[in-house]
């Protein structure tokens, strides 16, 4: 319906949708097949999460002053995560009787225009205020996404690391600088997809190698160096001839193992101990159709970033506890749920925001602990199923049931967002599609340019107390002395781009959240994979793939 692309409703899709549909004053309320296309759902999903762009407000409870998500001139009221947890206020203070004269969702959107918003989403963190959708940090600095983690900085989707700077989905690692989609790694810089290994330096798709460096596609392999063996000394020379790293030398390294890996096989996803799955980096699943970045999960499709997702579509950003017979829901936590963001631990919630541990609720906004309510009103039972059968109408008539909250309720514009990240548009193109848009540039920097040193060795600590511009986008942006020290460590330059530039690029780096049919390049059996048609690179089945791996190992 939105963008004209085709797509398809299977008879499990059918299934899935009764089995999800509540029944409410005796009546069952189907839920209908979806209007818009998987990547149309995902991206209206993505408009509501915005997890970088940080500012400063006041609280709208107290004086405080804090850390946000939303920015100065959003209509919004806000105020510090304390007290937003705390009693000082009552959600259901702002409670409004439902009016079957007016539209749902302007009730709903007046509602949230009403309560006061949680700041942003940071929990037991220990000298780490400057993040976003985290929990358990220690001397963390601008991570999102991410878990149990110290001392990791500019990171997004990182979990149970320590030491890792400048990295996207990395999961169980130490001593790590700018690693992508990678797990169980240890003193290795400039990595992607890579696995159990230790000391190495600029590889891809490789698995438990030790003193690798420039090397695709290997398996428990030590001392090479462009996918051939050199032995220790000859590593132990080519790694000297390494340093001092330069940004030059990076690009040129870079090069060379592009040219490498478009030489050799790639798998056609990242599947590990799953069945019956199709997506990309999928562990420990079974029966999951196009999903990304998913574990432990069953029986669902078209998830994202979920752990323990359990007979669910259309569902994103759901860790650390997953879903189960939910559809259409963004950072939301819980059982049969439907189109909510930000909701923890509810049961049976929907076209809610910000809401936990309640069951039982319909279109609330910051409700805790509670049932049966409606726009943030309790009611009995009876009344409850009452009152939202007459909503449920008003939304089956106007085709809104059964999909994602309109992107007028959004908080955010959607250049905040990470939507903007995964689906960009320009400032023309979001008036034409009616989306809100913040388009103010970042801070730039109109003084002298800062020179910054070529390699680590001859940066001092003066440059902490430089203003340094972006290269790329021009924004002004600062070194920490946290980041000094990690770059010294790995003997790495200093970063000639800011946070926001290194990050996109990262994400440029891994294969879009999307899947093309295409035919293995050893058997041609069809396969769904993440590359798209015009990648240059060679395209394995998985099984193909394994064959191909264990035989060079």
């Amino acid at each position: 319906k939105l963008c004209s692309s085709n797509f398809e409703s299977s008879d499990s899709d059918l299934a899935f949708y009764s089995d999800i549909s509540p029944i409410f004053n005796g009546v069952k309320y189907q839920v209908p097949t979806p209007q818009l296309c998987p990547d149309c759902r995902l991206q209206r999903r993505f408009s509501f999460r915005n997890e970088r762009c940080l500012y400063k407000r006041q609280s709208c409870l107290s004086s405080e002053t804090f850390l946000t998500t939303f920015s100065p001139e959003s209509p919004f009221k806000v105020c510090s995560y304390d007290e937003w947890w705390s009693d000082k206020w009552d959600p259901q203070s702002f409670g409004q009787s439902y009016d079957s004269r007016r539209p749902f969702f302007d009730q709903l959107l007046e509602l949230s225009l009403k309560v006061p918003h949680c700041p942003l989403y940071l929990r037991n963190a220990q000298n780490s205020e400057y993040g976003n959708y985290a929990l358990n940090l220690k001397d963390c600095y601008l991570v999102f996404g991410t878990t149990d983690c110290d001392h990791c900085l500019y990171g997004k989707s990182l979990s149970e690391c320590r030491d890792v700077m400048d990295s996207l989905a990395v999961i169980k690692s130490e001593l790590c600088y700018e690693g992508i989609g990678s797990e169980g790694c240890y003193n290795c810089q400039f990595f992607s997809q890579c696995f159990n290994c230790r000391d190495c330096f600029m590889l891809e798709e490789c698995e438990a190698c030790i003193n690798c460096a420039l090397c695709y596609g290997l398996h428990r392999k030590e001392y090479y160096v462009k996918n051939q063996y050199v032995g220790k000394a000859a590593f132990d020379k080519f790694m000297s001839s390494v340093s001092p790293l330069t940004h030059f030398k990076l690009e040129a390294y870079r090069e060379e193992l592009v040219t490498l890996s478009e030489q050799l096989p790639h798998r056609e996803s990242f599947c590990i101990q799953s069945e019956n799955c199709s997506g990309d980096h999928i562990s420990h699943s079974r029966n999951c159709d196009w999903c990304f970045d998913i574990k432990n999960c069953e029986d669902s499709k078209f998830l994202f970033w979920t752990p323990k997702g359990i007979r669910s579509q259309d569902c994103s950003y759901n860790a650390p506890d997953g879903v189960e017979l939910c559809f259409e829901t963004c950072s939301t936590l819980g059982s049969r749920c439907m189109g909510t963001f930000m909701c923890w631990n509810n049961d049976s919630a929907y076209y809610s925001m910000e809401c936990h541990y309640n069951h039982d609720i319909f279109g609330c906004i910051g409700v805790r602990n509670k049932q049966y309510c409606l726009l943030n009103k309790q009611y009995s039972k009876e009344d409850y199923e009452s009152l939202v059968s007459q909503v449920v109408a008003e939304l089956i008539q106007k085709q809104q049931w059964g999909q994602f909250l309109p992107k007028e309720m959004s908080y955010f514009c959607y250049d905040e967002t990470i939507a903007q990240e995964y689906f960009p548009v320009d400032e023309g193109s979001a008036a034409a599609l009616n989306l809100k848009w913040r388009g103010q540039e970042a801070s730039k920097f109109s003084g002298l340019q800062v020179k910054i040193p070529e390699t680590i060795e001859e940066t001092d600590d003066a440059i902490l107390r430089e203003v340094l511009t972006c290269k790329q986008s021009g924004r002004a942006y600062r070194i920490t002395s946290s980041e000094l020290n990690l770059c010294k460590k790995f003997q790495v330059p200093l970063p000639h781009k800011c946070p926001d530039v290194r990050h996109l690029e990262r994400l440029n780096r891994r294969n879009p959240l999307t899947l093309w049919k295409r035919k293995c390049q050893k058997t041609g059996k069809e396969i769904l994979t993440s590359y798209p048609p015009n990648a240059k690179a060679v395209i394995y089945s998985n099984e193909a793939f394994r064959g191909y791996f264990y035989q060079n190992s």
